[in-house]
Order: C-alpha cells, then structure tokens, then sequence
C-alpha cells in the first residue's frame, strides 16, 4: 500500500495539479531575443529544448528550477529567458485548457482532427537527478502510475472487453444503476497494435459518469522520449472538442507526431551544472 500511496502523491503533484511555486505566466517577447526566435518560445525540459507556438493570450503553466537545481547551461545566458540562446529551464511546461498554441501543429501532425483535442497537456522533465537520460533510469512515474491504475482496475472489474480499435477495456460498476459508458473503466491497447514510443503499454484511465458529466476525465501518461514525459486529460463524450475513446490512439499518434516536431535537434548545451552556475 505505500508503493501506492507514492505512485499517487507522485502524479496528483504531476499530472493533476502544481506546486504553489509554479508559476502560470513568463513574460516573455520574442522579438527580445537576438538569436531570431520566430515567435516561439523555447523551454527545456532536462537535455530537451522545445521551440513551443507562443501567443501571450495563451494560458500556460511551468515549474522552473530553481537555483541549486541540476540544470544546463545555456549558449547565451545574457538573452532574455526563454530564447534560443537561454531556454527556460522548467519540471514541466502545461498548455491549459486552450491547445490554440499547439493546435496548428498538431493538426499538421493528424493530432485534433475533426475539432478534437485534450483539455491539457503537459511535457515533463522525468529526471530528478539529472537532466541527461542514461540507459539505467527508472521510469518516470507517470508512466510507473498508470500501469498501477491497469492492474488495480483489472484486478476489480465487473467488465472485461476487447474493443474493435484495439483496446482492452477493464470496466468497473458504479453502485448506482447507469449505462456502461458512466462506468469507471481503464484501458490498455494491444501491444500488436500500439504501443508508447518507448515499447510501454499505452494506457488510457477514465473516471465514472462522463457520458452524462464532464467533472470527471481520462488520463493518459507515458515516457515519450528517454527524459521526457506526456500526460494529458480528455473527455470522451462531452463537449465541442471530446476525442471518442474509439479515437485515441488516432488522437495520441498525430499529438505524438507534433511533440516530437517541437524538438530542437542537437541542441548544444554547455554543460550541466547547478541553475545560476556558468560553464567551467
């Protein structure tokens, strides 16, 4: 039960919900940078920098390091934070319930057709210790949690079915009579038919009464790259942008696409070194 309970505390402080010392704005104009930053603002999560869309309408969220916290150093630290020379260091960076910055390129990438898109999503740096991923780490915990949530739900479904898209649905009953798409139900996809990029099972895990209410959600999380996590939350009946869970893997295919396209390839660091240090 104490593995449990840390799994749980570990994605509540990820995925659901943020540190008082996040902040949800950086001001930030691209036009202040000298490297040329095409209107984008660029985040690293550990070795990873981003070139994310910016509007500064948009609502974001990050949590950056602070100083003490193992980070890297950047080309030009003398640039504005969150220019290509000097990144904005950050645990995660959130895109909230407006994906307006990372529709058009997720659309391009098949991600949000037919209007649909997450109500959140966020890029995690998945290492403590290190912003650099080595073949040894464990895996992020995002990930580690919805295997958890899989084998909790299978083990006490009232429901188990195979889906024609490829999903494997564990259905749990409500006590209170409804129809089974108000049931509490967390899905995994057949390894032969789709997989994290990662070779992980994909996981989807939805809680009970969203046909008829959108308090409730699904959840998906997985290591997206050595490094580099995904969660985002969805509904999958309600509202004007609703993925069907008929969908997702769709869905997640082109938003996987469009994420991996926001990387700056080789980016060269100057080394690691505690945020505030400069390079040796």
């Amino acid at each position: 039960m104490s593995a449990i309970c840390l799994l749980v505390a570990l994605w509540c402080a990820g995925l659901l919900s943020h540190s008082a010392a996040a902040e949800e704005r950086h001001e930030y104009d691209p036009a202040t940078c000298n490297s040329g930053a095409q209107g984008k603002l660029y985040i690293a999560l550990g070795r990873y920098v981003l070139a994310t869309p910016y509007s500064k309408s948009g609502v974001y969220m990050q949590d950056p390091l602070r100083p003490g916290d193992i980070g890297l150093v950047a080309l030009d630290p003398t640039e504005p934070m969150g220019c290509p020379g000097n990144p904005l260091q950050s645990w995660s960076y959130e895109f909230i319930y407006a994906l307006q910055a990372i529709g058009a390129v997720a659309s391009g990438a098949g991600a949000g057709s037919n209007n649909q898109q997450a109500d959140r999503l966020t890029l995690y740096r998945a290492l403590r210790n290190s912003p650099s991923p080595r073949p040894d780490d464990p895996e992020w915990p995002g990930a580690d949690f919805m295997l958890l949530r899989w084998d909790m739900a299978c083990k006490a479904a009232d429901v188990h079915e195979e889906l024609p898209n490829g999903l494997t649905a564990c259905r749990i009953r409500p006590k209170a009579d409804t129809r089974e798409e108000n049931w509490g139900t967390t899905y995994r996809a057949r390894s032969d038919i789709y997989t994290t990029p990662l070779g992980k099972p994909f996981i989807v895990d939805c809680g009970p009464m969203l046909f008829q209410d959108a308090i409730s959600h699904c959840d998906v999380a997985y290591t997206i790259m050595p490094g580099l996590g995904v969660g985002y939350r969805f509904q999958p009946y309600l509202g004007a942008h609703h993925i069907p869970i008929d969908g997702v893997i769709e869905y997640d295919r082109g938003l996987r696409t469009a994420i991996e396209g926001l990387v700056v390839k080789d980016y060269a660091w100057k080394g690691e070194a505690p945020v505030g240090a400069t390079a040796k």
